[in-house]
């Protein structure tokens, strides 16, 4: 039986030192376009009209 991971991040992962990589890719993904919109909406918010 294939498992999720088997199937669909097979190839993703074969490179990878440990299983907790991939976690950390996406965390950093969601962390910098959090901050990326805080920074946007800071931006947006105080540019004069």
């Amino acid at each position: 039986m294939l498992t999720f991971e088997n199937s669909c991040f097979a190839s993703k992962i074969n490179y990878m030192k440990n299983d907790h990589t991939l976690i950390y890719v996406i965390a950093g993904i969601i962390l910098l376009h959090f901050v990326a919109g805080i920074a946007y909406l800071i931006y947006k918010l105080t540019k004069k009209k």
